[in-house]
C-alpha cells in the first residue's frame, strides 16, 4: 500500500505545562489503517536517541556501510550524503537500498496488508539489453528460490503474477511466464538454451559483406607475412619462396578450422574484446582462406615466371605488388561501407536469430524439431510453436511484451506497442488503450512478437506482423528498448502495486573527455528522453531495481557460451549476495544490490466518529 500514517512533534517535551491540557482520543480508525514503510521520525534532542541508534545498528545495519550515523548535527549526514550522490549523477532515491532479504520482508508486509480496496499485485520486468539479459536468466532463478522460502517460512502465497519483457528481456518473458524459472529442472533447460546460441549464427552478415571481410582479413595477414619475412630472410630469391609457402600453408591452416567445428570460446576467456575479434575472423574465415590460397599459387606461379625475368623487372612487380596490397588494406573498408550502407538495410538478415529463437523455445516445450527452420518455412513453424504454447495453457502468468512499430500502414497505430496475453481470463483488461494488442485474439503472433521485440535496429532487420491488430493491418516491429528499454509503465498499468526490475543494462555516466564520448552522451540523452513514461511510473509504485554489473564487460552481441554462463554466474551471485561493489561509488565501497523506490504516497482524509469531542466545551 502507499497510505502513509501521521507524524507527530512531542512539544511536551520543551513544554511540560502542556500535559495537563492533553486529553486522550479514542482513534479506532486511525490504529487500523496500515502503514506502508517503517518510518522512525526523531527530533535532535530525543533524550534516548543513543540507545534506540545503538538498537538499529545492531538489528538492521549488519555492515560497516551502514545508513544509521550519528554526527554532531542532525543534518549532517543527509546533507554530506546528498552532495557526494549530486557529484557522482547518482539520484537520492537510489540511495535507499535493500539485499533480497530485505526486499521479501517489505513483500511479505506489504501481502499480508492486502484487501479488496489495496491488493497485492507482483510484477516482473525484464529490460532489454541483447547478450546482457543472461544476467536475468541467474537473478531471475534465485529470485524465485528466495520468494519460496518466503513462502515457508511466513506461510505466505507470493508469487509473480505479472511478466513484462522488452527486446532481450522479451525472450526472457516468455520461459518466465511459463513458470520455467520455479524449479530446478526449468531452470536448466532455460539457462541450456542460453548457453547453446551461437553467435556466429546470429550475427550472420550478407554474403558480399562477409567476401569483403575474408580478402580484407587475408590481405592483412599476407602484408604482415611479407613484412616478417623480410626481417628473416636477407636473399629475394629464397624470400619469394618462403613467402608462397607460408602464405598456401596459412591458407591451409585457416581452411582446416573453418571445414573442422571449432569454438575456442573457453580458450579466449571472458575478455569479449577478444570474442569479438574471433567473432568477425570467424564471419569470414572461409574467404580468407580462399584468398589465401589463391595467393598462395599465384606467388609459386609467380617465382617461376620471375626466375626468366631481368631484376629490374623483378622490382617493378615488387612495387607493384606492394601498392596492390595498400590499396586493398585501405580501400576494402571504405568498399565495405559503401555496400553497408549502401546495399543493404542491416547488418545481418536475421535469418541465424530466427533459426536459434525457434531452437531455443522448441526445447523448452520438449519439441525438438526434427528439421531445422528456415526462410521458407520461417512463418509457418514459429506460428505453428506460438499457438502450441498458447493452446496447451504453458503460459501461466500474466504476460505482455513491448516493440516498436518502426513501420505500419495505418497512421491511428501507436509506434510503442504492448502486446498482452491474460493467463487468468478473469483478470481485468489492462489500461493500455489503442497501445495495447491483445495475444489472446493473435495466439500465433506470440513468438514473432518476441522476435520484432528482440531485433536490435539496424542490426537485424524489422519483423513484419500482418493482419495485427486488425484485418488488413501491417506493422513492422524492431526492439522494444527505443521507447521502453524498462518497461514499468506497462506493469503500473496493468495493476502491479509492487515491480521488481532486472535492469540488464543500467546507464553509464560518462565524463565527454574526448568526442566521441561527447557523442554518446548526447545520443544516451536522447535515448533517455525515450524513457520518460517509465520514469514517471517508477514514482507510481514500490520498484525494487537490480542493476547488472559485469565484470569483465558484456557487450549487446557477445552470445560466446563462455559469456553468457559469466552473465547468468553474476544474476545469481547479486541476488544472493547481502553486499556488493556498485558501479559510480568508490570501489571500496559495499552496497546491498536492490535499489528501492517507494513511489508517491497517497493521502486520505480519515474522520473518526469521535471527531465531536474536540468541539466540545
Amino acid at each position: 500500500t502507499t497510505t502513509i500514517g501521521f507524524v507527530w512533534d512531542d512539544a511536551s517535551v520543551k513544554v511540560p505545562q502542556l500535559l495537563s491540557q492533553l486529553r486522550k482520543i479514542e482513534f479506532p480508525e486511525l490504529t487500523q489503517r496500515p502503514i506502508a514503510h517503517d518510518a522512525l521520525v526523531m527530533r535532535q534532542d530525543y533524550p534516548h536517541f543513543d540507545e534506540l541508534s545503538a538498537i538499529i545498528q545492531r538489528q538492521i545495519a549488519s555492515s560497516i556501510n551502514s545508513p544509521f550515523k550519528r554526527l554532531e548535527s542532525g543534518k549532517q549526514p543527509y546533507v554530506a550524503l546528498g552532495q557526494s550522490a549530486k557529484g557522482l549523477g547518482i539520484e537520492v532515491s537510489q540511495l535507499l537500498r535493500k539485499d533480497m532479504r530485505g526486499v521479501g520482508n517489505m513483500l511479505v508486509q506489504a501481502y499480508r496488508q492486502r484487501s479488496a480496496d489495496n491488493p497485492f499485485r507482483l510484477a516482473l520486468v525484464l529490460s532489454g539489453g541483447g547478450a546482457k539479459c543472461a544476467y536475468q536468466v541467474g537473478a531471475v532463478s534465485e529470485i524465485e528460490g528466495a520468494i519460496a522460502e518466503l513462502n515457508a517460512r511466513n506461510q505466505t502465497n507470493i508469487s509473480i503474477d505479472l511478466v513484462v519483457g522488452t527486446s532481450g528481456g522479451a525472450i526472457n518473458a516468455v520461459p518466465v511466464s511459463m513458470e520455467m524459472s520455479v524449479d530446478k529442472a526449468g531452470q536448466q533447460k532455460w539457462q541450456e538454451v542460453w548457453l547453446e546460441l551461437d553467435q556466429r549464427e546470429i550475427v550472420l552478415p550478407s554474403r558480399g559483406v562477409r567476401i569483403n571481410i575474408g580478402i580484407w582479413i587475408a590481405l592483412l595477414q599476407v602484408a604482415g607475412l611479407i613484412a616478417l619475412l623480410r626481417l628473416l630472410v636477407r636473399d629475394p630469391a629464397r624470400r619469394r619462396i618462403r613467402s608462397a609457402q607460408w602464405i598456401s600453408a596459412l591458407g591451409g591452416i585457416e581452411l582446416a578450422l573453418v571445414l573442422i567445428p571449432f569454438t575456442p570460446w573457453a580458450l579466449l576467456g571472458h575478455n569479449h574484446l577478444l570474442h569479438h575479434l574471433w567473432l568477425w575472423l570467424s564471419l569470414g574465415g572461409q574467404y580468407t582462406a580462399i584468398t589465401l590460397l589463391l595467393f598462395g599459387g599465384i606467388s609459386f606461379v609467380g617465382i617461376l615466371r620471375l626466375k626468366r625475368q631481368r631484376a629490374a623487372v623483378q622490382k617493378l612487380r615488387r612495387l607493384r605488388t606492394g601498392l596492390l596490397l595498400t590499396l586493398g588494406i585501405l580501400g576494402l573498408p571504405l568498399l565495405q561501407m559503401g555496400v553497408m550502407f549502401l546495399g543493404h538495410a542491416t547488418l545481418s538478415s536475421g535469418d541465424g536469430m530466427t533459426q536459434e529463437i525457434y531452437k531455443g523455445f522448441s526445447g523448452l516445450v520438449g519439441d525438438v524439431p526434427s528439421d531445422a527452420v528456415t526462410v521458407g518455412n520461417s512463418v509457418m513453424k514459429l506460428e505453428q510453436l506460438s499457438e502450441n504454447l498458447i493452446s496447451q495453457g504453458l503460459v501461466k502468468r500474466d504476460l505482455v511484451l513491448t516493440a516498436t512499430a518502426i513501420a505500419k500502414n495505418r497512421s491511428s497505430l501507436p509506434s510503442d506497442l504492448y502486446f498482452f496475453f491474460a493467463a487468468n481470463e478473469d483478470q481485468p483488461q489492462p489500461r493500455y488503450g489503442t497501445r495495447g494488442i491483445d495475444m489472446q485474439r493473435h495466439p500465433e503472433q506470440l513468438l514473432n512478437i518476441v522476435l520484432g521485440s528482440s531485433s536490435i535496429y539496424p542490426v537485424f532487420p524489422a519483423h513484419e506482423l500482418f493482419d495485427v491488430p486488425n484485418q488488413g493491418d501491417r506493422i513492422e516491429l524492431v526492439d522494444g528498448g527505443f521507447a521502453h528499454n524498462a518497461p514499468l509503465e506497462a506493469a503500473v498499468l496493468w495493476g502491479a502495486t509492487h515491480v521488481v526490475l532486472i535492469d540488464a543494462a543500467p546507464a553509464q555516466l560518462r565524463d565527454g573527455t574526448n568526442l566521441a564520448d561527447s557523442m554518446l552522451r548526447g545520443f544516451g540523452h536522447l535515448f533517455q528522453q525515450s524513457q520518460l513514461s517509465d520514469k514517471r511510473s517508477k514514482d507510481a509504485v514500490m520498484v525494487f531495481t537490480l542493476e547488472s554489473r559485469f565484470e569483465p564487460k558484456l557487450c549487446v552481441l557477445d552470445f560466446a557460451n563462455v559469456l553468457v554462463e559469466q552473465g547468468i554466474y553474476h544474476g545469481r551471485q547479486d541476488v544472493i549476495r547481502a553486499l556488493r561493489h556498485q558501479d559510480n561509488f568508490p570501489p571500496d565501497q559495499l552496497l546491498p544490490p536492490f535499489i528501492v523506490t517507494y513511489g508517491q504516497p497517497r493521502f486520505e482524509d480519515i474522520v473518526a466518529p469521535v471527531k465531536s469531542v474536540l468541539l466540545g466545551p
